[in-house]
């Protein structure tokens, strides 16, 4: 008895040491201009056509009629010339006043020491979609992680969204 005991202990710690592991290798790293973050394996680094983008990261399963990935991740740098609230109230003051743009939420967040603010919101221009704006601070400049999925899909990408954003470092 006490081996089979002993037996299903030892199969228990290797199925925990494997399944932590395949979690950890399910992921490829982005690491460039000053910034790093973990992303989905099968995702692939998209190329911006935005000057204000630093990098673009996309599931390449949404890649629609048009050749745009519906499920993405656009990390943006803006410069602050207010504090960052400010920047963030002006630009989302102006968003939400075209009828396009309709808040979810709104809040203050902590992830990996960054005291950040989060909106998600609904995008009604043709293709419904809705995005989530992590609003970073550092220095004079502001890192934005803007996370994008069709409204069917965007709970479902969650954990693909949450990956990229509890990783996310500024060096």
């Amino acid at each position: 008895m006490r081996k089979i005991v002993l037996f299903i202990l030892l199969l228990s710690i290797v199925f925990i040491l494997g399944y932590a592991y395949t979690l950890n290798t399910d992921r490829n790293v982005f690491s460039k201009d000053n910034i790093s973050f973990e992303y989905p394996k099968d995702w692939v680094v998209a190329t911006p056509k935005n000057p204000d983008v630093i990098c673009a990261v996309a599931d390449p399963k949404s890649v629609n009629s048009s050749g745009f990935a519906t499920v993405s991740v656009v990390i943006q740098k803006k410069k602050l010339n207010k504090s960052l609230y400010d920047t963030y109230q002006e630009t989302y003051t102006a968003l939400f006043s075209d009828p396009r743009y309709q808040k979810i939420s709104e809040s203050n967040v902590t992830f990996n020491g960054y005291q950040a603010i989060e909106c998600i919101y609904l995008v009604s221009d043709g293709q419904e979609k809705i995005q989530r704006a992590v609003w970073i601070p550092h220095g004079d400049e502001a890192y934005i992680v803007l996370c994008t999925a069709p409204p069917n899909k965007f709970k479902e990408e969650k954990l693909n969204f949450d990956i990229v954003i509890s990783t996310f470092k500024i060096s």
